[in-house]
């Protein structure tokens, strides 16, 4: 009878053969350990959102310095970068969003944002050129017609005096 009691009592211990001081010593090196592992992945888990603040504060002030020459366009960047400051802060909240917008995962979302805003840009950037495009194409127009009234127009450009440099030229 006392082997049975014997044998029960040291399958109910946790750890059979130790005492309650090693006990308490594995229990204490454990929690160092994950304490340590905690501090370390917190300090990782924390890189990637100062980076990404860091990037989006360097966004904000070009924006903001930007705002006198572009102002429809300072101000949308002002608060697409204000509002990736929140959900970088705040990554929860971009879940609660997708699924107010029916998407799966924050992270979704901020990618077909992302998508989206990189058209508009592109889009925006394609109607500047083609307007840089065609002052170009008007200017070249006059200067041809400038150069064909001016009275050399039936003169070759290499009878003309190498040194000479008119006004016209001089501004371009």
């Amino acid at each position: 009878m006392i082997l049975q009691q014997r044998s029960l009592a040291h399958s109910v211990r946790p750890f059979p053969g130790s005492g309650f001081s090693e006990r308490i010593n594995i229990l204490h090196r454990a929690l160092v350990c994950y304490n340590a592992i905690r501090g370390r992945f917190w300090v990782e888990s924390m890189i990637a959102p100062v980076l990404l603040s860091a990037l989006l504060c360097v966004i904000l002030v070009y924006a903001w310095s930007e705002q006198r020459r572009a102002p429809l366009v300072a101000a949308s960047t002002i608060i697409a970068a204000a509002a990736g400051l929140y959900l970088v802060w705040f990554p929860s909240h971009a879940n609660a969003l997708a699924e107010v917008a029916g998407v799966g995962r924050g992270a979704d979302l901020i990618l077909y944002l992302w998508v989206l805003i990189s058209l508009l840009v592109l889009f925006n950037l394609h109607l500047k050129l083609r307007s840089q495009m065609e002052l170009i194409t008007q200017l070249s127009r006059e200067i041809a017609l400038l150069k064909a009234t001016s009275g050399k127009a039936g003169t070759p450009s290499s009878d003309r005096d190498p040194g000479a440099v008119s006004s016209l030229e001089n501004g371009l």
